[in-house]
């Protein structure tokens, strides 16, 4: 599936619609909660990593779409293997990428380009 880069603001990481494309819902019945799953996803993204990120960073709107899925359709309250808190490896994995990325418009090498 291909996630096409929807108008938005440049603050905006994930549209409501591409969010809503990537849960597979057709409705708007959900619209506040896949609102509010877009801002709990990126504030954690933000502690996560200590930075804030753009849309034409893929790496962290595939983290947000990872993120708001998981939280989408693992509701319930517990502890354990399905618990927001105990994040898939795969989600820890793009997580861990962007702690040690280099800051937007930095090289690898610590030059700015």
């Amino acid at each position: 599936m291909t996630l096409p880069l929807m108008e938005a603001d440049d603050e905006e990481l994930i549209t409501l619609d591409e969010a809503k494309l990537w849960l597979r819902i057709d409705h708007d019945h959900e619209d506040n909660l896949i609102r509010f799953l877009i801002e709990s996803a990126r504030q954690y993204l933000r502690d996560a990593t200590g930075r804030e990120w753009s849309r034409a960073n893929t790496t962290a709107r595939i983290a947000m779409l990872a993120l708001i899925a998981d939280a989408y359709e693992n509701r319930e309250l517990t502890v354990g293997r399905n618990s927001t808190k105990d994040l898939r490896p795969a989600i820890q994995s793009i997580i861990a990428q962007l702690q040690y990325a280099p800051p937007p418009g930095e090289s690898e090498s610590g030059e700015e380009g």
